[in-house]
C-alpha cells in the first residue's frame, strides 16, 4: 500500500475476508477496549480507521451513546457488519488515506488498529491526524511488531516449529514487497512526540494461542486468501498444507504477535 494504485495485500474484498476479521477480533478487540476504555465518554466524537468488521465501531457507539459521534473509516466498508451501520451514531466512510481528505474533526478518540503500516504516507499520517483531535483528546495506534519467527511453544510435531517460521518469513517478505514498514511499530512513538503531542505512552501485549481458537485460525484464513504469493516468497506448498493442517489441532500452542499500542494526547491548550 505504497502508492495510489497499489492495494492491500489482503484487502477486504478478497474471498475470506470476513473470517480473518472476525479472527483479528476475538483476537484484539478485549485489550484494545481496555486501552480506549478511559478515553471515551458519553457524547464523544470518535473515528475508527481502518474499521474492518466494525466490531471496535460498535464498542465506540455503545461507549458514546446517541448524543456522540463515531465515523467508521475503511478502504473497502462492506464487512462493516449491518448492526453497526444502523446505529444512529454511525457514520460509515469509504476512504483512501493515501488519497483522500481525512474525515472533519475535532475528535475527542482517533483509533488506528494494524493499519499505518501497510501506508506509505504513514509519517504524514501522524500530524495530520494529531492535527483532528479536539484539545484533550487521545489517537492511539495499534501494530503488531515486526513479525520473526513465530515461537511454538507446544506440538505433538516436532516439524510444527520450523514450519511456522518460514510461513512467517514468507509473510514479511510478501508485506514488504507491498510497502509494509516492519519498523514502523517501534517508530510511532518518536512519531508521536514529533506531532507535539504529549504524554506519550506504549504499552506492548501479546498472549498464547492454542490450536483451533482465532489466533491460530488466522493464519489459516489469511494463508488461504494469498496462497499464491506466500508460496511465490518461498513458502513450500506442502509445509503450507501440513501447517493449515496442525494449527487447528487443539495440542498446539504458538505465541502470538506482540501488539505495540502507543498513545498520544493533545494538549488542552494546544
Amino acid at each position: 500500500m505504497t502508492t495510489a494504485t497499489s492495494s492491500y495485500t489482503l484487502d477486504n474484498g478478497r474471498p475470506g475476508a470476513g473470517g480473518m476479521l472476525d479472527c483479528l477480533s476475538a483476537v484484539l478487540d478485549q485489550s484494545t477496549v481496555e486501552l480506549i476504555a478511559p478515553l471515551v465518554q458519553l457524547g464523544a466524537h470518535c473515528l475508527e480507521l481502518g474499521a474492518g468488521n466494525g466490531s471496535v465501531a460498535r464498542w465506540l457507539a455503545d461507549a458514546v451513546g446517541t448524543g456522540g459521534r463515531v465515523v467508521a473509516v475503511d478502504l473497502d466498508p462492506g464487512l462493516v457488519r449491518a448492526e453497526v451501520r444502523s446505529r444512529q451514531q454511525v457514520q460509515v466512510l469509504r476512504r483512501d488515506l493515501r488519497t483522500d481528505p481525512l474525515p472533519e474533526g475535532p475528535f475527542d478518540l482517533v483509533h488506528a488498529r494494524l493499519l499505518l503500516a501497510h501506508l506509505g504516507n504513514r509519517d504524514a499520517l501522524v500530524p495530520a491526524l494529531a492535527g483532528l483531535l479536539a484539545p484533550g483528546g487521545a489517537l492511539v495506534v495499534e501494530e503488531w511488531g515486526a513479525a520473526g519467527p513465530g515461537v511454538v511453544l507446544s506440538s505433538p510435531w516436532p516439524e510444527t516449529a520450523e514450519l511456522y517460521r518460514r510461513y512467517q518469513t514468507a509473510l514479511v517478505a510478501m508485506f514488504g514487497s507491498a510497502g509494509n514498514d516492519p519498523t514502523w511499530s517501534v517508530r510511532v512513538h518518536a512519531a508521536m512526540a514529533a506531532a507535539r503531542l504529549a504524554d506519550v505512552r506504549t504499552v506492548v501485549r501479546a498472549r498464547s494461542w492454542t490450536g483451533g481458537t482465532a489466533g491460530c485460525r488466522l493464519p489459516i484464513e489469511v494463508s488461504g486468501q494469498v496462497r499464491e504469493q506466500l508460496v511465490g516468497h518461498g513458502l513450500d506448498p506442502a509445509d503450507l498444507d501440513a501447517l493449515r493442517e496442525q494449527l487447528g489441532d487443539p495440542r498446539v500452542v504458538v505465541m502470538g504477535n506482540l501488539t505495540w499500542s502507543t498513545i498520544g494526547h493533545k494538549t488542552v491548550g494546544g
